[in-house]
């Protein structure tokens, strides 16, 4: 079920919440919103509380006062946390949201056991900043009409983009809805974002999980991230998938996961 929640701060954040048992807070990329994770959520029963949020300013949520920026997300989740368990969760974060997953279980405010990254890395390749950059400048020029024919094509791989159309259509529309003014100051954020600083300090368990095709967290990357995690770290890798698992592959994407969070 999905409402705005009145955090302890006073704030308000939307979250959608599904099933019962140890929590698992879900935190999207870019562009994105806490429906990505629906499916994720529905494969999960029973056995698992999932807990997925719009970002401030993104989809349902209300922007920050001050804008979009990666403190005031962690704060927001910590909030969220906070106000719904006192055991420790399991943070998964898609692409920007996986540097928030390691900002939070880097700050140590509220118990983190498991993190899960989903074409994450702790700062974006060169070639992604870049691009961020870019696309940055052309929303605030231009607004989100046009975003959408720039990403499909990075973000979705070309199997992905041939045999399933009317998945791509949807993202696409979904994409061009969002706040231009918060999308512009999100990619901004994240060409210069990093949280490489957390890394010697995150000795929970792991997973990465990145698609063949990802091109924003591609195989090369994600392995050399995994490689400096302190503690124990997982790396699959799914054959054919682009930047989004969670739509391309969601069998696969969700049998990885469920095996992870059980083990």
């Amino acid at each position: 079920m999905g409402q705005l929640r009145r955090l302890l701060s006073g704030r308000e954040i939307y979250c959608t919440e599904t099933g019962a048992g140890p929590a698992l807070v879900c935190i999207h990329g870019l562009g994105g919103g806490s429906y990505f994770f629906a499916g994720l959520a529905a494969a999960l029963q029973p056995g698992f509380r999932v807990l997925s949020v719009d970002l401030p300013g993104c989809g349902l949520s209300p922007a920050a006062p001050a804008g979009f920026s990666f403190d005031d997300c962690v704060v927001m989740i910590e909030d969220l946390v906070r106000g719904t368990t006192d055991k420790p969760v399991a943070v998964l974060g898609h692409s920007m949201g996986a540097i928030i997953g390691l900002k939070l279980a880097g700050r140590r405010t509220v118990p983190v056991d498991r993190l899960i990254f989903v074409g994450g890395l702790d700062e974006p390749v060169p070639d992604a900043q870049k691009r961020l950059r870019e696309r940055a400048r052309e929303v605030h020029d231009r607004g989100m009409a046009g975003v959408g024919d720039l990403t499909m094509p990075i973000v979705f791989s070309a199997d992905t983009l041939r045999k399933m159309p009317g998945l791509v259509a949807m993202y696409h529309r979904l994409l061009e809805l969002n706040d231009p003014n918060t999308y512009a100051r999100a990619a901004e954020e994240l060409s210069n974002a990093s949280a490489a600083d957390t890394l010697s300090g995150i000795s929970v368990p792991c997973l990465a999980v990145t698609g063949s095709e990802d091109r924003y967290a591609p195989p090369a990357a994600v392995k050399a991230f995994v490689s400096r995690l302190r503690g124990p770290a997982e790396y699959r890798e799914i054959e054919g998938c682009g930047h989004m698992p969670f739509f391309e592959k969601p069998e696969i994407f969700e049998e990885i996961v469920r095996g992870f969070l059980k083990r």
